[in-house]
């Protein structure tokens, strides 16, 4: 009798489906929004800036973060790696500077045209650009027609970032980064109750979802934003913006003879030729890292999508974690269901698939996830190349015979301006990196089945592959 009532324990155990594995303070995306997704489950909350109440909840009596724009924001936010919660950031273009066309050093000039001058009459005249501005970004012919808003960011789609206060099950409709490629999980299968995020239509007659159709982040190599709604898509965009200009008017003799120079009226029949070329740097924000796209640093990931009920998390899920209050969480599960935080050390189990294993560095760096149909490919940060108009008024400057003499002369080439430079970005929030507007928060690995004893991790490891 006891033999058969440890078999039906046994039994029932097995039987019973994967819940609870994600660690209270869990963050992860949630389509609300197709159209056939169940209520949200109990012990998840939107992130929505409000305060929890909840007595067995470690939130309860905190007001959690607004990542979804509710009540602060037009547009939600992005989420980054680090060791902890809670550092949030606007968004920034990498500042830089631009080569110019009007840059006496490479043979292009302003120069005088002095008509035949008797002895005591008028004077030579140099065209010189004044007013000068520089206008908004351009395309430069290579990197494609320049995508600009009013903020930076890359291409994405919304979510409803939801976070786990107490039990319950990862809800329906959630959206979780998967890391397959992760080299010591060797060819894992997706398990059923779970779909790639790639535009198809879900067939599924034991999902709510089946009919629908799943969000496209893969092929589209997709980020995650915060939204009052799900499932609207934005392409990359970099913040519109200008530029400092500096120039230098130089007096130059002729035959000894100095020349003042004297503002003189518009004259809008002889433009000068001026535009803000290829990205350089302005000193101060590093080489300019340019693109196709204008994105922030990253890791791609498969992104899934729970289609059921009772689905098992898969090995390899990557999630956030609102690890504060640390007091009141604890430290992250280990053992049989473990997760580690992607700091790029390594896993030490002895008996375990795992052991040896580095972990991929993402939260040191600050990576962000964005969808890609392998995971694991890292990038750099970049803003899309382009140039720059420079809209300016052509002006006359007049040079008055310093002596009685006439002067002979063809059109200016004893005479020029000194450099026009294109100086750092204005109208436009800046920094040493290209970023959306973010929240900070650890990126943590799922690795099931360890069937070893508890997992050590060893600190101070070199980070997992190249920023390429």
């Amino acid at each position: 009798m006891v033999r058969l009532l440890l078999a039906s324990l046994a039994f029932f155990t097995l039987a019973l489906p994967s819940v609870a594995q994600e660690p209270v303070g869990t963050v992860v995306g949630w389509h609300a929004d197709s159209g056939a997704t169940p209520p949200l489950s109990a012990g998840w909350v939107r992130v929505d800036g409000q305060l929890v109440q909840d007595v067995g909840s470690p939130f309860d009596g905190l007001y959690l973060p607004d990542l979804n724009g509710a009540t602060m924001r037009v547009n939600g936010l992005f989420l980054r790696g680090a060791s902890t919660t809670g550092g949030l950031e606007q968004d920034a273009l990498q500042g830089h500077a631009h080569d110019s066309t009007n840059n006496a050093s490479n043979g292009q000039r302003y120069g005088i045209c002095p008509a035949f001058m008797e002895p005591g009459f008028g004077a030579a005249v140099i065209y010189r650009a004044a007013n000068v501005t520089v206008a908004g970004p351009i395309d430069d012919g290579v990197h494609g027609a320049v995508r600009v808003d009013d903020e930076t960011r890359p291409t994405n789609m919304s979510v409803v970032w939801i976070l786990k206060t107490g039990a319950g099950e990862l809800p329906v409709g959630s959206v979780v980064a998967w890391h397959p490629d992760f080299a010591p999980l060797g060819s894992v299968a997706l398990p059923a109750g779970w779909a790639r995020c790639g535009g198809q239509v879900l067939e599924d007659p034991q999902s709510p979802l089946s009919g629908t159709r799943v969000p496209d982040l893969n092929p589209s190599a997709r980020f995650l934003r915060g939204g009052v709604t799900s499932g609207i898509a934005q392409e990359d965009a970099l913040q519109d913006h200008g530029h400092s200009v500096t120039s230098d008017v130089k007096r130059k003799a002729v035959s000894g003879t100095s020349y003042d120079i004297n503002p003189g009226s518009a004259d809008p029949t002889r433009p000068a030729t001026i535009g803000a070329r290829d990205a350089k740097s302005d000193g101060t924000h590093g080489a300019p890292r340019v693109a196709n796209e204008t994105r922030p640093v990253n890791m791609s990931v498969v992104w899934i999508l729970k289609t059921r009920l009772g689905a098992p998390l898969p090995e390899g899920a990557l999630v956030a974690w609102h690890n504060e209050p640390a007091a009141k969480l604890g430290p992250l599960p280990r053992g049989r269901a473990a997760w580690y935080p992607c700091d790029g050390t390594v896993v030490q189990t002895v008996g375990s698939p795992y052991a040896g294993a580095r972990l991929p560095d993402l939260n040191q760096p600050g990576r962000f996830l964005r969808g890609g149909t392998s995971s694991g490919v890292f990038q750099a940060d970049a803003f899309q190349g382009h140039w720059h108009d420079v809209q300016h008024d052509a002006f006359s400057y007049q040079f008055n015979l310093a002596s009685g003499n006439a002067l002979w002369g063809g059109c200016g080439d004893d005479f020029q301006v000194g450099a026009l430079s294109i100086g750092g970005v204005s109208g436009a929030r800046t920094a040493d990196e290209t970023r959306p507007a973010n929240m900070g928060a650890p990126w943590i690995l799922y690795l099931r089945g360890n069937r070893g004893p508890r997992a050590a991790i060893v600190s101070g490891a070199t980070p997992v592959g190249p920023v390429q």
